[in-house]
């Protein structure tokens, strides 16, 4: 399974020991990752909503530069995005508002390595390895893995056949699916 996380922190400093903390954690566990840095929630969201990214978690600051973390996570939830968002932040304050947009954590500052890694742990075994995330047009659906009965593929495009007679299609190649399932 590939990762592929997401830093929005206009904090360099922070940003950079995440990325350290993350990437201990990632190497020592075998993962694939990818982990894209963003100083900026308006750049962030702009790739996000262009389709340039597709992560899987994302680890958003609360307070940046001529935005709102927790505002973005809203709007992309409203559009369908059902991957894990980790909410970071200096105090305990709005701790409740993440939780209203459905956050997987609330990590405080400075970050510590053994919390980052016990968040990493809860997202890697309850989430992530259960569901495949398509884009569908410009939504989200999060697919258990256990659903799925088989892909067919017909380039540029596969096919998802689940339970119950759903069936998605979505322009990716067998390759690439492969590669994060």
């Amino acid at each position: 399974m590939k990762l592929d996380i997401c830093i929005v922190e206009d904090e360099k400093i922070d940003a950079k020991v995440l990325k350290v903390i993350l990437e201990d954690y990632l190497i020592k566990h075998h993962f694939e990752y990818t982990i894209k840095l963003y100083d900026t929630g308006k750049a962030f969201f702009a790739d996000f909503e262009e389709g340039y990214i597709s992560p899987t978690t994302i680890f958003m600051d609360i307070f940046l530069p001529h935005s709102n973390g927790l505002e973005i996570c809203k709007k992309m939830r409203s559009m369908g995005y059902v991957g894990d968002i980790l909410i970071t932040a200096e105090t305990k304050d709005h701790a409740l508002d993440a939780i209203k947009i459905d956050a997987r954590a609330y990590i405080l500052k400075p970050y510590k390595a053994p919390e980052v890694f016990e968040v990493l742990e809860k997202v890697c075994r309850y989430s992530l390895f259960r569901t495949y995330t398509l884009k569908i047009r410009n939504r989200f659906v999060k697919i258990p893995l256990a659903e799925i009965m088989y892909v067919e593929s017909n380039a540029p495009s596969c096919t998802f056949y689940c339970m119950n007679n759903i069936i998605y299609t979505i322009r990716k190649k067998l390759d690439a699916i492969e590669e994060v399932i």
